[in-house]
């Protein structure tokens, strides 16, 4: 076996062994693409840049070197725990065949791994991490990390994407357990803004009549007296509680006064109440939103199911989006979205009407696992009935595995209306027949809207 061991601490001498060779590189030195060679490669963890290399290697785009075994060497305790994900455990001595065994494991699973290179970097991300959980036989589990968007991660899908796409991987993870490849398992519940999907938000009390923060809360004092309630203050003087309305010294609580509730005081509008409202300010986008309307989000963890150890084995994955677009001309979100908005100016100049749709099919990995073989015949028959439907001034686009928008140009929402009627029914018409059987009819779940054009919002346009 050779071991690849990346330090720059020369001091560090390293017992040869006959059953193993030790080659030791500097991390200013490394080339990823060579680490193929290498059986098993140990990472010096009190280096600065131990995260990066790990990084590096996990982002290669050969599976040979990104489920390569990776060990961390310190002889203390490793604090940063992405680090730690990243990898396959640790060593605390110069003595490496204590990982060896776990190494030669990792390995055996990644030697049954057939070669299989998707086109599409979506399918090709999925497949690494079930690729990854397979050969490691783990789960995939959130860590709390504060800097990060969500305020949870997954430390080797996110090492697929760059930073700034990290609400990627929350859309992979989603699709890997509608389709059966892995199985979610609750393991908290986040709150998000509504506008930029970022937790870090303040849960603050505000006035409801000048939504200001700036509030203090104070006891009611009930006098049995005269029957006389307010705010505590209007009672204070130094030490004692005075009535305002009859001047009397309040002494025993009990006795002579009560404190039935709390009143709260906006200091910039001097409005009391009793029940402030309660809003969400986004740090992320310094959005303000009430709480009701903040997006609820359930982090889970994630355990590969045995699809989806066939589906890492042979890398046979089955994407609709894919298969479309070999058969109609998809143009990618962003695209759409600019010719929408070009759209709504020429609409306004000209006085005309276009409309944008979605088309949803919510069960659309069940179908494709329960048809079978016969899956690509289906889809083909899929994509002509959506080809057939538009004309050639439509436009289409993927937004996820199962939900298509469509641009119907110069025409009113009731006619594009009619056009997805016309697409949902064919599609019952082919699926229904295909997976019913005699003890129970087959429902597709397949849901559709239509707007006018300067209507257009994510958010508006699901039913």
């Amino acid at each position: 076996m050779e071991i690849l061991f990346i330090t720059d601490d020369n001091s560090l001498k390293i017992p040869s062994d006959d059953r193993y060779k030790l080659v030791t590189t500097p991390p200013d030195q490394i080339e990823v693409e060579k680490i193929e060679g290498y059986d098993m490669v140990v990472v010096d963890a009190r280096n600065p840049e131990a995260q990066q290399i790990v990084k590096s290697i996990r982002q290669s785009q050969s599976d040979a070197i990104a489920l390569k075994p990776v060990f961390l060497f310190s002889t203390e305790e490793i604090k940063d725990m992405k680090l730690q994900c990243l990898s396959d455990g640790k060593t605390d001595s110069g003595e490496p065949l204590r990982i060896v065994s776990h190494a030669n494991e990792i390995s055996r699973l990644v030697s049954t791994l057939k070669e299989f290179k998707p086109e599409n970097f979506e399918i090709s991300a999925m497949l690494r991490i079930l690729r990854f959980l397979y050969t490691r036989s783990i789960q995939l589990k959130p860590m709390i990390l504060p800097t990060y968007r969500y305020g949870y991660i997954y430390p080797f899908a996110a090492s697929q994407f760059s930073d700034d796409e990290d609400f990627r991987i929350y859309e992979i993870l989603v699709r890997l357990e509608q389709e059966g490849l892995l199985m979610g398992n609750f393991y908290d519940r986040i709150h998000l803004c509504n506008r930029c999907r970022s937790a870090f938000m303040n849960f603050r009390e505000i006035c409801p009549s000048c939504k200001s923060a700036n509030l203090s809360v104070e006891n009611v004092i009930h006098h049995f007296s005269c029957g006389y309630t307010s705010e505590e203050s209007k009672f204070t003087h130094g030490e004692q509680l005075i009535c305002p309305k009859c001047n009397k010294i309040l002494k025993h609580i009990g006795m002579d006064y009560e404190k039935p509730s709390t009143i709260f005081i906006c200091h910039s509008c001097n409005e009391t109440f009793q029940e402030p409202l309660v809003e969400c300010f986004c740090f992320y986008c310094t959005n303000r939103t009430p709480v009701d309307e903040t997006v609820s989000w359930d982090i889970k963890t994630y355990e590969i199911t045995p699809a989806g150890v066939n589906c890492a084995i042979h890398g046979i994955m089955f994407s609709f989006a894919e298969f479309l677009s070999s058969q109609l001309d998809l143009v990618e979100y962003n695209d759409f979205k600019k010719m929408v908005d070009l759209e709504i100016e020429r609409n306004k100049r000209y006085k005309r009407e276009s409309s944008v749709a979605v088309f949803q099919v919510s069960n659309l990995q069940q179908i494709f696992f329960e048809i079978g073989e016969k899956k690509n015949e289906l889809a083909l028959e899929m994509a002509k009935i959506i080809k057939d439907a538009l004309r050639k001034t439509d436009l289409i686009s993927v937004l996820n595995e199962s939900t298509f928008l469509l641009l119907f140009l110069e025409t009113p929402a009731k006619n594009a209306q009619i056009a997805l009627s016309r697409i949902k029914n064919n599609i019952e018409k082919l699926l229904i027949p295909n997976l019913s059987t005699s003890g129970k009819k087959f429902i597709p779940q397949i849901t559709t809207n239509v707007l006018p054009v300067e209507e257009f919002s994510l958010n508006k346009i699901f039913p």
